[in-house]
């Protein structure tokens, strides 16, 4: 069975040879920086909520896309619930989630990591890592053009 998840970014950094870098420049909730990984959520919905809730509004000015990444369901690991840091979806994030994270990239368990999303955590986010050999496997959509909706930019 085939799973989705998505993707928004700025369009300069679309192309698929600069996806993760961001997160291996600065880090994220499941990684420290120098560590590269591809954040994707499991709604187009839900990845609009994850850039809105990581960017100032003033970027929202922008040109922005999102993407598609098809995959196995074979092809994920579910980080089990119980593991989770206590404070695991606060702000920021600790470093317990972000060792978590490095060590499933270091490891290459599986191509994509499921885990929950701290905004809405009955959703879920997929962590995919670009290092892993399956990531050859992965469908990768052409960007296709996205625009954030003014009411997100009311003041």
């Amino acid at each position: 069975m085939k799973l989705k998840s998505y993707r928004i970014v700025k369009k300069e950094f679309a192309h698929t040879n600069k996806l993760g870098e961001g997160a291996k420049l600065y880090g994220g909730r499941w990684n420290t920086a120098g560590s590269s990984v591809i954040y994707s959520a499991e709604s187009l919905s839900l990845a609009n909520l994850e850039i809105l809730s990581a960017a100032k509004i003033s970027r929202f000015k922008q040109n922005f896309v999102f993407i598609i990444f098809e995959f196995n369901v074979k092809e994920v690991y579910e980080f089990p619930r119980k593991k989770l840091p206590t404070n695991w979806d606060k702000f920021p994030c600790g470093i317990e989630t972000q060792l978590i994270g490095d060590k499933w990239l270091n490891d290459e368990t599986s191509l994509v990591l499921k885990i929950p999303s701290s905004l809405v955590n009955i959703e879920h986010n997929y962590l995919i890592n670009p290092k892993h050999p399956a990531f050859k496997n992965l469908k990768i959509s052409q960007p296709i053009h996205s625009e954030i909706n003014e009411r997100f930019l009311a003041k």
